[in-house]
């Protein structure tokens, strides 16, 4: 069952159901998504019960995943009385009164089954004039939510498109709203700007509007946008209470250590995870291929590659455990910088010469 036999099988309970959002604008665009909205006049019972599912409903939002497509349909609402960016929802049976309550007109784009374009809120025009638009008062609608104009500029750096004049003035006015945002849904929006290969052209117009200082993130004039995101913030100086799991936290601190040393060398590799060398080395402008390629010169790779076991350094050291990690730590940087061979005659040797 794909995207569009879903819409078939609403339509045949007597549903309405339309392909709606990022995945109607990107399709005008020539760009492939994974990501699909589906809006119907069907309630979430009704939606399982025609399409033969059972799934759990968050906030009137069933969510499917198909083929690694991930489809969320939700049922035509209407919103009022936004309280702390919450607003009381009622479900309605009205196409356009629903697209009305959303951001941007070309996020209100529909398509039903058969891909024929429904835009009752004209999104194709601010498609094709590249702009972002609000859908009714900019004032209201960034009001309502003022984590939209963070999307908003993540649309614009991310397509290339122009802001609205309105909504340009508003955030030039209002960008303190932003701190009423919780860090949590900034960073959502904020990784959604790094992770994409536009990432300097949103950071740039952040800053242009002054909102780094906002957010609390700082960002390098030499600035390189990484695969990996982590490898992104671990650029940025940014607020303690931006939320990043201890794992998270962790290798972001490994790639700001690797890049501070300002090389990459065997001792760096045999210390750090390969990833985050990796992530580190682009920042550097190492090549993947180099880095691959010192790791493959390696003559060893952890202190379980030493030719001399931990039994056997403790009987040469004569049960002196205190001494057995500086004599283990010697011992490997020597041999990772090639001033002695990994055998067991040759470390023997060396500690009777320089530690007993």
């Amino acid at each position: 069952m794909d995207k569009f036999e879903i819409l078939s099988q609403l339509e045949e309970h007597g549903f309405k159901a339309y392909i709606v959002g990022g995945y109607v604008r990107d399709y005008l665009l020539g760009i492939e998504s994974c990501d699909v909205d589906i809006t119907t006049s069907a309630t979430p019972v009704e939606v399982c019960e025609a399409l033969k599912i059972s799934s759990k409903e968050n906030l009137g939002c069933i969510t499917l995943k198909i083929d690694g497509t991930h489809i969320d349909i939700t049922t035509f609402r209407k919103e009022k009385n936004y309280k702390d960016r919450h607003p009381e929802v009622t479900f309605i049976d009205d196409l356009e009164e629903d697209l009305r309550r959303r951001d941007f007109t070309i996020n209100a784009i529909c398509m039903d089954k058969s891909k024929r374009i429904i835009d009752p809120l004209n999104g194709r025009d601010a498609l094709e004039r590249r702009c972002i638009e609000t859908i009714g008062n900019t004032e209201t609608k960034l009001r309502e939510d003022p984590l939209r104009m963070l999307r908003a500029i993540r649309l614009a750096a991310i397509y290339g498109f122009t802001l609205d004049e309105t909504i340009l003035e508003f955030i030039k006015t209002n960008r303190s709203l932003i701190k009423s945002l919780s860090y949590e849904r900034k960073k959502t929006e904020l990784d959604k700007i790094l992770c994409r290969k536009e990432a300097i052209e949103g950071l740039n117009l952040l800053k242009r509007l002054r909102l780094l200082e906002t957010l609390e993130i700082d960002v390098p004039d030499d600035f390189v946008r990484t695969e990996d995101v982590l490898g992104c913030w671990a650029e940025l100086r940014f607020a303690d209470r931006y939320p990043f799991t201890k794992k998270e936290r962790a290798k972001i601190e490994a790639i700001r250590k690797i890049v501070s040393g300002q090389k990459i060398d065997k001792i760096t590799l045999f210390e750090h995870d390969l990833e985050d060398v990796l992530c580190a080395g682009e920042i550097m402008g190492y090549s993947r291929e180099k880095i691959v390629g010192m790791v493959e010169a390696m003559p060893i790779h952890s202190p379980d590659d030493l030719a001399l076991s931990n039994r056997e350094l403790v009987e040469m050291l004569e049960n002196d455990i205190p001494k057995m990690k500086s004599v283990k730590n010697d011992l490997i940087n020597r041999i990772l910088s090639g001033n002695l061979l990994n055998s067991v005659e040759h470390i023997k040797i060396y500690i009777i010469e320089n530690w007993k």
